[in-house]
């Protein structure tokens, strides 16, 4: 096993330790592969004497468990003994112990004997407590072997570790704990300590330097598991002091540029509570920086800046703060004019995260000029132009989310939409010249439609007014119905074509291209975004509505009163056939005109089915 692998096993027995007495009064043993866990729970007038009740049920438990697995009693087994937890309920002492046997390939040499054969473990128990047992053995094809060990007395520290609980106590708990060295024999034994103490909020000076003078002998930090340790243990306990933190800077200068990225977030404190605290991460960062710039990071050879750059940034990302990035934010904005190389829309892409995570307001504007001046002054590309798009669409995404009711939602709401605009102001025509580059038919669609909905210059993907006309007379309907999509959405540009989409609704008509309910649609669509007031055209809206061929809605909504006195016109004929359907028609306006009003009440008077004049009826409801 690597010593890698050691280490991260110890972690995991910390873990595993850190959560026995929860897991002991869940269950009583587990079973998992080659691993048995078994807890044993122990009461008496005296914590020691619990303790030992409580180790020897766990063996018991783990005897039954043996007995009846077939692996357990024929081949060896390795006990690795998990730290106890102890509280006084009352007049006693309850404690709860876990103890964890690992069965090897390795054949027993004798037979399994219950409450014999770990009887040996049982009595190491109490010596070992605070030791990784992976720290003391190997297992080489199946056989365990025993490693070279920490050569310390680990019997004193290790008793003082079970209790911590006066200022004495740790006292004397640390005076043990900085004669056992902090080499890669005895290392496990300062990993439970640090762990100890991050769980209890303990940060001792004297410990402190014990490990800062550690870390000065750490020659490479790389391939040293100590170092990650103690940049660990002072990350947990939150704001460094100054010679503390000088220390851990001395010690990421001196690291392999390929290992930064690990221990790099270790150094900062990105969740300050208070504005002092902020402002001297903010001097460590620029501390840093000008360590990279001036060649003073990274072994075997010293990084550049836009590597640093780049790990920096992914160092001050923390979950913790995401909704707050200030650091990555102060970062970036302070130095990005020293960045040589780019991948911008690797940086839009990164920006946009710390964006979409952000709570600030403030934050989110900072953010939103930082990549706006990324599009600026970057090449167009394909790539980068995909995460514009997506950039520009979460705006409405992130919008449609809120409550246009509520004062907190609106003023977000308002953030959003001042965004949007500054993005589009200061992107200038760099913006439409990363939009247009598109690889796939849908993307054309898409982002025509995008352009025109704000009103980005994109160039030949929106077309203009000699291109739209040569589209309205193609032969195609297809061509006809995807140039009239757009002009709905372009009521200017539909006006200077009024003529050619009125021609369109002609030459569906008559037969000239494929008449197509879609293409009417389209095209009613169009003259009523103008909106229009060519007699022609609305005379044959109205011819249109009467033959079922076009859904008079939104058409309706557009054009309003301009379309009532062709309706009346159809219902001063003498045929009737029509009738009941105009009736229906004038009843779904919001209100008629005074010469509509007047017409109905008259028609209203004169000799007609029942269900026209309660058709009439309820139009002039729209009178009022």
């Amino acid at each position: 096993m690597s010593k890698l692998m050691l280490l991260v096993s110890s972690f995991l027995t910390l873990s595993l330790t850190a959560n026995a007495k929860w897991f002991c009064e869940e269950v009583a043993s587990e079973k998992m592969d080659n691993i048995i866990t078994s807890c044993g729970i122990g009461e008496a007038a005296s914590e020691d004497e619990a303790r030992k009740k409580a180790l020897q049920a766990a063996f018991d438990e783990l005897d039954s468990i043996c007995e009846r697995s077939i692996d357990c009693k024929t081949n060896e087994t390795l006990i690795e003994p998990q730290r106890n937890d102890c509280k006084k309920e009352g007049q006693k002492f309850k404690c709860y112990r876990a103890v964890k046997a690992i069965i090897a390939q390795t054949k027993r040499r004798t037979h399994f004997v219950r409450g014999a054969t770990l009887k040996p473990d049982q009595a190491k128990i109490d010596v070992t407590i605070k030791i990784d047992p992976r720290d003391l053995i190997k297992i080489d094809n199946g056989e365990v072997k025993t490693k070279p060990q920490c050569m310390s007395d680990l019997k004193p520290l290790s008793s003082a570790m079970l209790d911590i609980s006066s200022q004495d106590k740790l006292e004397n708990m640390v005076n043990e704990a900085v004669k056992i060295p902090y080499d890669g024999l005895c290392a496990g034994i300062h990993y439970k300590i640090m762990y100890i103490f991050a769980r209890n909020g303990v940060k001792h000076s004297t410990y402190i330097n014990f490990l800062m003078n550690s870390m000065r002998g750490i020659e490479d930090p790389s391939a040293d598991e100590r170092a990650y340790a103690i940049l660990d243990y002072f990350h947990s306990m939150g704001q460094m002091e100054d010679h503390e933190w000088q220390t851990c800077l001395e010690l990421i200068a001196r690291t392999n540029k390929n290992y930064l990225y690990r221990l790099l977030p270790k150094i900062f404190f990105v969740e300050p509570s208070n504005s002092k605290q902020q402002s001297k991460e903010k001097d460590r960062i620029d501390t840093l920086v000008k360590w990279i710039l001036d060649g003073k990071v990274g072994r075997p050879m010293t990084i550049d800046f836009d590597f640093g750059m780049e790990q920096l940034l992914r160092s001050l990302k923390s979950y913790k703060s995401k909704e707050n990035p200030w650091a990555a934010v102060y970062a970036y904005e302070k130095f990005r004019h020293n960045l040589k190389r780019t991948n911008s829309a690797k940086l839009h892409s990164g920006l946009e995260t710390l964006y979409r995570e952000a709570g600030d307001i403030k934050l989110k504007a900072t953010l939103t000029h930082l990549m706006a001046e990324n599009v600026q002054k970057s090449e167009p590309s394909y790539e980068l132009g995909k995460e514009i798009i997506d950039f520009i669409e979460s705006f409405k995404s992130e919008i449609s989310k809120l409550d246009d009711e509520e004062d907190e939602d609106i003023k977000k709401i308002k953030s959003y939409e001042a965004n949007r605009q500054t993005f589009f102001k200061e992107t200038g025509e760099t913006l439409g010249k990363n939009v247009i580059i598109t690889r796939h038919d849908y993307e054309i669609k898409s982002r025509t439609n995008l352009c025109i909905e704000y009103q980005i210059d994109c160039g030949d993907l929106v077309p203009n007014k000699e291109r739209f006309q040569k589209l309205l007379s193609s032969k195609k309907s297809e061509k006809r119905e995807n140039a009239l999509e757009l002009l709905i959405k372009m009521p200017k540009m539909a006006a200077k074509l009024e003529n050619e989409i009125f021609q369109c609704i002609q030459d569906a008509m008559s037969g000239k291209i494929e008449d197509t309910n879609s293409l009417l649609k389209s095209a009613a669509e169009a003259l009523a975004a103008i909106p229009t007031k060519k007699k022609e055209a609305l005379q044959a809206l109205v011819e249109l509505a009467l033959s079922s061929r076009v859904s008079m809605q939104y058409v309706r909504d557009q054009l309003g009163s301009h379309l009532e006195p062709f309706w009346v016109a159809e219902l001063k004929k003498t045929n009737t056939r029509h009738h009941l359907v105009v009736i229906h028609e004038l009843c779904e306006f919001k209100k008629l005109t005074k010469e509509t009003c007047t017409f109905l009440s008259g028609m209203q008077k004169k000799e007609s089915p029942y269900y026209i004049k309660e058709g009439i009826e309820r139009a002039l409801s729209k009178c009022n």
